[in-house]
């Protein structure tokens, strides 16, 4: 009963944010490959692909909404700006650059940049002292700052081990598809960036 009257007070209980998360990351994983399989086959445009998705996904972020806040906020003309900034980096820059990304490096490269979303949130946080800088001598900031190196880890590893794989196979290989496929890597890389930062941005 508490979760609940939590949840009518604003507050979502514990269990439902925890599940939210999950789903999140199950998302992440499933979508690039999904994105591969149907978008990269039939050659499709990676920018009206994310136009349809934001299209497709405006009624649900809607109702979404008008459920949470129980009524209808129309923005002052003054925030018109930042919403239109906000919804081109946070909506429709954000998944274009990652499906350009996806078409490019593909979807295991496109999954492993996610994690690097909060060493990249931290740091510009900090920069424009949204957050204050860690106090080292307590427990807390070590653990968060180990944690986002721990969850960086591997995304760097893999991006790093797989471009090491695409120039290896440049320079053995006489054909020019090997070294065009490796700049196709690099350009999924700068976009998977791209991605990143465009949500870091709307985070901050």
């Amino acid at each position: 009963m508490r979760c609940f009257r939590c949840w009518r007070e604003g507050i979502p209980p514990l269990w439902l944010v925890v599940l939210g998360a999950l789903l999140v990351q199950v998302g992440f994983g499933i979508y690039p490959v999904i994105v591969k399989k149907f978008g990269a086959q039939e050659n499709a445009n990676p920018f009206i692909l994310s136009f349809y998705r934001d299209f497709c996904c405006f009624p649900l972020l809607f109702m979404c909404a008008f459920v949470a806040e129980r009524k209808i906020i129309l923005p002052r003309p003054k925030m018109l700006l930042l919403l239109a900034a906000l919804g081109v980096m946070g909506m429709f820059g954000n998944q274009a650059l990652f499906i350009l990304g996806v078409y490019k490096a593909g979807p295991d490269i496109a999954s492993a940049f996610q994690p690097i979303i909060p060493v990249w949130t931290v740091v510009l946080a900090i920069l424009t002292c949204t957050e204050k800088f860690p106090n080292f001598f307590k427990l807390y900031p070590w653990a968060k700052v180990l944690g986002i190196l721990f969850s960086a880890g591997g995304a760097i590893e893999l991006t790093l081990t797989g471009q090491h794989s695409a120039n290896s196979n440049c320079s053995n290989s006489s054909s020019s598809d090997s070294c065009l496929s490796s700049t196709d890597t690099m350009i999924g890389y700068i976009a998977l960036f791209g991605n990143t930062f465009c949500m870091v941005c709307v985070c901050v």
